[in-house]
């Protein structure tokens, strides 16, 4: 199991701080969190980076969770910068 945290934004629409899900995968994942908080659309989830135990993943379409995960954090995503 993993816990999710919800940035201020999100947990004012899902009314929760955090919640505990099974999902193995990104897209698990967010199908659960549609079903569990019907607040929480998938356009609004989609479009965020994900934070796995404090790595940030920019992609999380590619992710699995591998192994139980203690923390999960939707985050809008950081810019890159394209200077460099």
């Amino acid at each position: 199991m993993a816990l999710v945290c919800f940035n201020a934004s999100l947990e004012q629409q899902a009314g929760c701080a955090s919640l505990m899900v099974t999902a193995q995968n990104y897209r698990a994942l967010i199908d659960e969190l549609t079903q569990k908080l019907p607040a929480l659309t998938r356009e609004r989830l989609t479009p965020l980076a994900l934070v796995i135990d404090g790595e940030i993943v920019q992609e999380p379409f590619f992710s699995g969770f591998f192994q139980p995960t203690l923390s999960c954090i939707l985050s809008r995503k950081l810019q890159q910068d394209k200077t460099r």
